[in-house]
C-alpha cells in the first residue's frame, strides 16, 4: 500500500500541491526545547492561495484545542513575519512564548479576540488547564511572547 509521503510525492510530481514539512509541535503549556523540531520526514499537503514557502505545519499535541482540533491533527500555517499578512479578530494563530533567550518555547494556538483594553487570545478547548487568555500587554519577567503564524487549515487524523 502507500503510505501518506508517497502520495502527497506522486500528487506534487503531477503539479498540484507543493509538500510542507511539518516543524513542531503544538502543545499548549508544555516547554519544548526548540532544538527539536518536528518529526522526521512528515510533510503536508500546501494551501492554495498563499506562497508555499511561507508555509509551515505543526502537529497538535494535547487538549489545549480540543474544541476544534485532537491530537494528532496537523494545523497549516502561514508564517506571519515572512508573509506580512495581518491578525484580525476571530483568526486562529500560533503563539510562541519563549525563555532562556529563544532556547525553550510553549507554543499554541489561540483565537483572537479584540477588548477594551486590545488583544486577547483565547484557548479553544474546553480541557480545564487551557482557560485562561492570553493578554497581549502583560509580559512575565523573562518571558517573551510572539504570534508567529496564523492557521489557515486544519488536517484531521481518521
Amino acid at each position: 500500500g502507500l503510505d501518506d509521503t508517497s502520495l502527497i510525492t506522486m500528487e506534487s510530481k503531477a503539479g498540484k500541491i507543493d509538500p510542507i514539512a511539518v516543524i513542531g509541535f503544538v502543545k499548549g503549556g508544555i516547554w519544548q526545547d526548540v532544538r527539536e523540531g518536528g518529526p522526521a520526514d512528515m510533510f503536508v499537503p500546501s494551501i492554495g492561495g498563499y506562497p508555499v514557502r511561507f508555509q509551515k505545519a505543526y502537529i497538535v499535541d494535547g487538549e489545549s484545542l480540543n474544541k476544534i482540533a485532537r491530537h494528532g491533527d496537523v494545523l497549516i500555517c502561514l508564517d506571519l513575519i515572512n508573509s506580512g499578512v495581518s491578525i484580525v479578530e476571530n483568526d486562529l494563530v500560533i503563539v510562541e512564548m519563549t525563555k532562556h533567550d529563544g532556547e525553550f518555547v510553549d507554543r499554541s494556538a489561540k483565537r483572537v479576540r479584540k477588548t477594551r483594553m486590545g488583544y486577547e487570545l483565547w484557548p479553544e478547548s474546553d480541557h480545564p488547564d487551557h482557560q485562561e487568555p492570553i493578554v497581549l500587554q502583560e509580559a512575565d519577567d523573562g518571558l517573551e511572547y510572539v504570534i508567529s503564524a496564523k492557521v489557515l487549515w486544519i488536517i484531521r487524523k481518521p
